[in-house]
């Protein structure tokens, strides 16, 4: 998925989150809602608009950006100053530029001013979302966000992974609920290319993988290929390489080493083998 889509989504959902992540003041007596907007003359879309309930608050212009761009301060303060031609009013408004990461940031320019004043705030989402405190009552949508700016290291964000399918499971609006799992499979399909859809979906299926291990998507297309093949041949000796990225991609989907052994009936020494290999 483009990544800047997830970010759209999620403060659709939950306009104040983007606030939160900017260091905004989220007036409780105001109402945001997040819209884009096409400015007539050029025919250009503001990324997202953040529109107010109450006219005595600032509009917000939000700017997602994870590629350099050398264009992108003089486009967010043109079509920011277009916006306001066309909404006169609006009381006052505010920019947020988030970007990736600082290496992204080719510098404010001429709008340096701006930034130093505050009007245009520019958020690092790598520094952001790694400080801020996750226990919000935002941690899905904090935890989705961190995942879109992590390394590509299916390790290191499987400890995420699990931390998010916990604050998933924790909420109990079920169409909130089951945004959040497919944002979560749009953005990891993405990311990690090697893994399939439904190894993905399975890793936010907790009673899938936990409940009955023998039902789940992903464990029956490994047990198919590595496990009826080596019941069928009574072979074990000299066919684990073949297995290795099975077992790995189940061990990185939470699987214990017993459930692994049992779907692809295989030893569970086996097992232990390629998960002590993959840790060196």
């Amino acid at each position: 998925m483009k990544t800047d889509i997830l970010f759209h989504n999620l403060f659709e959902e939950q306009p104040k989150l983007a606030l939160q992540l900017a260091g905004l003041p989220a007036p409780e007596h105001a109402h945001y809602r997040f819209t884009s907007v096409e400015l007539k003359e050029k025919a250009h879309r503001i990324d997202g608009v953040l529109v107010p309930d109450d006219p005595s608050v600032p509009v917000v212009i939000v700017e997602v950006q994870f590629h350099r761009d050398e264009q992108m301060y003089d486009r967010m303060v043109s079509e920011t100053a277009l916006y306001k031609l066309q909404n006169p009013s609006a009381h006052s408004v505010q920019m947020v530029l988030f970007l990736r990461s600082r290496e992204i940031d080719n510098g404010a320019g001429a709008w340096h001013d701006l930034v130093i004043g505050g009007m245009l705030k520019v958020i690092y989402l790598d520094e952001q979302t790694a400080a801020m405190n996750t226990e919000t009552g935002d941690e899905a949508a904090m935890l989705l966000m961190r995942l879109t700016v992590t390394p590509i290291d299916i390790h290191q964000d499987g400890v995420i992974v699990r931390q998010l399918r916990a604050a998933i499971d924790e909420i109990t609006d079920k169409k909130r609920q089951q945004l959040f799992r497919d944002l979560f499979v749009s953005l990891y399909l993405s990311k990690h290319k090697q893994l399939t859809l439904e190894e993905i979906r399975a890793m936010m299926d907790t009673r899938e993988i936990f409940d009955d291990i023998h039902e789940s998507v992903a464990v029956q297309q490994y047990a198919q290929q590595y496990g009826n093949q080596q019941r069928n041949e009574g072979k074990l000796e000299g066919k684990l390489e073949g297995k290795l990225e099975g077992v790995a991609n189940l061990l990185h989907l939470g699987l214990t080493v017993e459930q692994i052994a049992s779907a692809l009936i295989i030893p569970q020494e086996k097992v232990e083998e390629i998960r002590r290999s993959l840790q060196s």
